[in-house]
């Protein structure tokens, strides 16, 4: 079974997804698409700049991606501020993903490409906790076109920052028709901690509590499928 992630960022893939990697529920062909590649967001680095900034965080990502035996593959889109979205609007999800009609036709042509060059069976996109644009426009152009295919990721680091009645209102939102799957395997934590590492130029400890926090208070982790027992 060959399976695809679909992350927005360059270190969703290591927040979210590791567990079940860990889990050995993955294909050794797994490829990860990357979806926003162009940035300047390195808050733990001293690159500046887009070019040196996307460099150094392409860089982490093949580092883990070595790690993690996955394949990357880059679409090089620009991330929310690099398209004049203000810091304060990032997580506002009443604006939506429609307000970017173009760039979500521009993604979902790239993504019937991947389907057609890589044909997977199963295909993970971002859930979408906390709103962030980024995620939203990944997640409604996965589901326009793999539908039936997708299982959906809870967004880490978010999912463990927000305070239980807010995650719960989230998830109550955002499954409607979907359905639980579980890996209660916490055996795997450190070395998903570890991996998480590879990103330095975007982790901090508050991050890695946040994930701890996470695994801990849902005693592992839970993904969201379109069809029950996939």
């Amino acid at each position: 079974m060959k399976t695809m992630i679909l992350e927005p960022h360059f270190d969703d893939t290591a927040y979210s997804m590791t567990g079940w990697l860990l889990l050995a529920k993955m294909p050794a062909d797994t490829i990860t698409v990357t979806v926003f590649t162009r940035s300047t967001f390195a808050p733990y680095a001293e690159a500046t700049g887009v070019e040196a900034v996307s460099a150094l965080r392409y860089a982490e990502h093949k580092a883990f991606c070595q790690q993690a035996s996955l394949t990357a593959h880059l679409l090089g889109y620009e991330e929310a501020p690099q398209r004049g979205w203000a810091m304060e609007h990032i997580f506002d999800n009443t604006l939506g993903a429609g307000t970017e009609w173009e760039l979500q036709q521009r993604i979902q042509h790239d993504f019937r490409l991947l389907h057609q060059r890589f044909a997977p069976d199963q295909v993970y996109a971002p859930l979408g906790i906390c709103g962030h644009i980024d995620h939203l426009l990944v997640r409604e152009c996965a589901a326009q076109v793999f539908p039936g295919k997708i299982s959906y990721y809870e967004d880490l680091p978010y999912a463990g920052e927000i305070q239980p009645e807010v995650y719960d209102d989230w998830i109550h939102q955002l499954t409607q028709q979907l359905y639980p799957r579980f890996n209660r395997d916490m055996s795997s934590l450190d070395q998903r901690i570890a991996w998480l590492r590879s990103y330095r130029s975007q982790v901090a400890e508050k991050d890695i509590a946040a994930v701890r926090q996470y695994i801990h208070r849902h005693q592992g982790e839970r993904c969201w499928s379109e069809k029950s027992g996939i």
